[in-house]
C-alpha cells in the first residue's frame, strides 16, 4: 500500500498543474480537436543499452503500443531477446507506461510512471520510476531535461540527464534527427545497477535518426546509437564503449 501511494501522489500533483496551465476560458469558435489518438512502432535492433548499461548484445525486437486521452497516454513496450534467457539478467522486460504532458509558458512538461517486469528472470524484482522531463525550444534546437526516481523497489535510486536535439528536413518525405546527451547516476542508482556505491557523470549518448515519412501514415527509421562511459570506476561494470544499430517502423492514428 505504501508502494502504491508513492506514485499516486505524483500523479495527482502533475493533473493539479495541469489543470493550473489550462485558460480558464476556451475559445469557444476554435474546433474540437481530436482527444482520442494511439500508435504502435516496432524496432529491431543489436543492441539494447539502457542508460549507458548493456543489457542485451543480440538480435532483439522492441514493440511498442500506445494510447493518448487528451493529455494522458497508456504505452506498453517490450523487449524479445533471440537467444537464451539465463545470459543477461534484465534483458527480457514488460514496461507499462502513464504519461502525462502539458504546455507551460513555452515550455513542454511530462511526468510519467515507468513500470518495469523482467519476464522469466526470478530473482530480478519488478519495480517502477517516476520520470519528470522538461523540454524547451531554443530556435532549430530543443533542450531537455529529466531525472528518474525509483519508487517501488529501490526507493531513491535516482538518474539524471541532460541534453540537446536537433531536427531537420533534407528532403521531402526524409528527415534527420540527431541527439547528444550526458546521463548522471546518483549513489543508489549506481549501487543498485553497477556495484559501486558513488554519484558520477556515468556515460554520454549520440543517436542519429533517418526517418521517412509514407504518404499512409507509415514511418520508418534506421537508427545509429553511440554510448559512452566516462566514469573510470565505472568502466568495469559497464562497457567503456557501445554502438548499437537498426530499425524503427511504425504508425500512429
Amino acid at each position: 500500500m505504501r508502494k502504491t501511494a508513492f506514485w499516486v501522489l505524483p500523479l495527482v500533483l502533475i493533473l493539479a498543474l495541469d489543470a493550473g496551465a489550462v485558460p480558464a476560458e476556451a475559445d469557444s469558435s476554435s474546433e474540437e480537436e481530436a482527444v482520442l489518438s494511439g500508435g504502435w512502432e516496432l524496432t529491431a535492433g543489436d543492441n539494447y543499452i539502457w542508460r549507458g548499461i548493456p543489457c542485451y548484445e543480440n538480435l532483439l525486437f522492441q514493440p511498442d503500443v500506445w494510447l493518448t486521452y487528451k493529455s494522458l497516454t497508456l504505452e506498453v513496450w517490450s523487449t524479445m531477446t533471440t537467444s537464451e534467457k539465463d545470459i543477461s539478467p534484465r534483458r527480457q522486460e514488460l514496461n507499462y507506461i502513464l504519461t502525462h504532458e502539458f504546455e507551460l509558458k513555452g515550455m513542454t512538461i511530462q511526468n510519467a510512471f515507468y513500470y518495469y517486469h523482467y519476464i522469466h528472470q526470478p530473482g530480478v524484482p519488478s519495480t517502477g520510476e517516476w520520470i519528470g522531463t522538461v523540454e524547451v525550444p531554443v530556435g532549430s534546437f530543443s533542450l531537455t531535461a529529466s531525472v528518474a526516481v525509483d519508487v517501488v523497489e529501490y526507493p531513491g535510486a535516482a538518474y539524471m540527464e541532460q541534453g540537446v536535439s536537433f531536427e531537420k528536413e533534407l528532403r521531402p518525405p526524409v528527415s534527420l534527427s540527431s541527439s547528444l546527451k550526458l546521463g548522471t547516476g546518483f549513489s543508489k542508482f549506481n549501487e543498485t545497477y553497477a556495484g559501486i556505491s558513488r554519484s558520477a557523470v556515468n556515460a554520454a549518448f549520440w543517436e542519429n535518426r533517418l526517418t521517412w515519412s509514407m504518404e499512409n501514415g507509415l514511418t520508418i527509421q534506421p537508427y545509429l546509437l553511440l554510448s559512452k562511459t566516462l566514469d573510470n570506476r565505472l568502466k568495469d561494470a559497464f562497457n567503456s564503449r557501445n554502438t548499437g544499430f537498426g530499425l524503427t517502423v511504425g504508425m500512429e492514428y
